[in-house]
């Protein structure tokens, strides 16, 4: 019984003296963003990770394999990711799921082949003939033109097909390339221009009051030249 008064008087005191009086529940913290896990080892990735830090946007990565990763996001599973082409997410379950950002950089893709075995497809008719390495999950230019698709985990297990002749070609990204080869060097080189692409980030569509911030974030960064620079580098 004494306990219960004891409670009763706590709790009226609590209510006379108003809400200062009264214990105050922290506010929560909120919630981390679910980003896949991939090291951001590309100039993009780097530069993306800047965004985010301008942006005040905090991250959790989560391991997924690069096949499940659009499905994860359409899902809800994934919150936001970089760094690809509106061309690149195109299915019917992503649109209005998927909200970009600005573009982040203009990049350059191109053809990878094993070295001394490069193969001029200014006319993209001819991946009509050719075993072509792809990423599982991406989307591809001229996609339905390549003879044979060898889809593959990532863009590590892509290059090792080329480069081990299982594949005659693959295409990714003319800065990511040098910046691999740096990192570890390959028999490998590129050819010509398969496209050229904008890239940008995107949130999922429950997260649309991230946008304008990180948007806001990613101008700062583009004007005063640090995502240049970022890109520039892995020259």
């Amino acid at each position: 019984m004494i306990n219960m008064f004891g409670t009763l008087f706590s709790v009226a005191v609590a209510l006379l003296l108003g809400p200062s009086a009264a214990a105050q529940e922290p506010a929560p913290e909120p919630r981390l963003l679910k980003h896949a896990a991939r090291p951001f080892v590309s100039p993009y990735g780097v530069a993306w990770a800047e965004v985010l830090e301008e942006a005040g946007v905090k991250i959790e990565l989560t391991k997924v394999a690069q096949g499940r990763r659009r499905r994860m996001f359409v899902e809800g599973r994934l919150d936001i990711d970089c760094c690809f082409t509106k061309e690149w997410r195109n299915r019917p379950n992503e649109q209005g799921v998927l909200l970009f950002t600005d573009p982040l950089y203009t990049t350059t893709e191109r053809y990878i082949f094993k070295k001394g075995a490069v193969v001029d497809i200014s006319d993209p008719r001819r991946l009509l003939s050719m075993r072509v390495a792809g990423v599982r999950g991406y989307t591809y230019v001229h996609q339905d033109l390549f003879g044979y698709r060898l889809s593959v985990q990532d863009v590590d297990a892509m290059l090792l097909l080329i480069e081990k002749d299982r594949a005659q070609v693959g295409i990714m990204s003319e800065r990511y390339f040098l910046t691999d080869m740096k990192r570890n060097p390959r028999d490998l080189e590129m050819g010509g221009i398969n496209s050229r692409a904008v890239l940008r980030a995107a949130v999922h569509k429950r997260h649309a009051h991230l946008l304008p911030q990180i948007n806001k974030a990613l101008k700062r960064l583009t004007d005063n030249g640090r995502i240049a620079a970022i890109i520039d580098a892995s020259k």
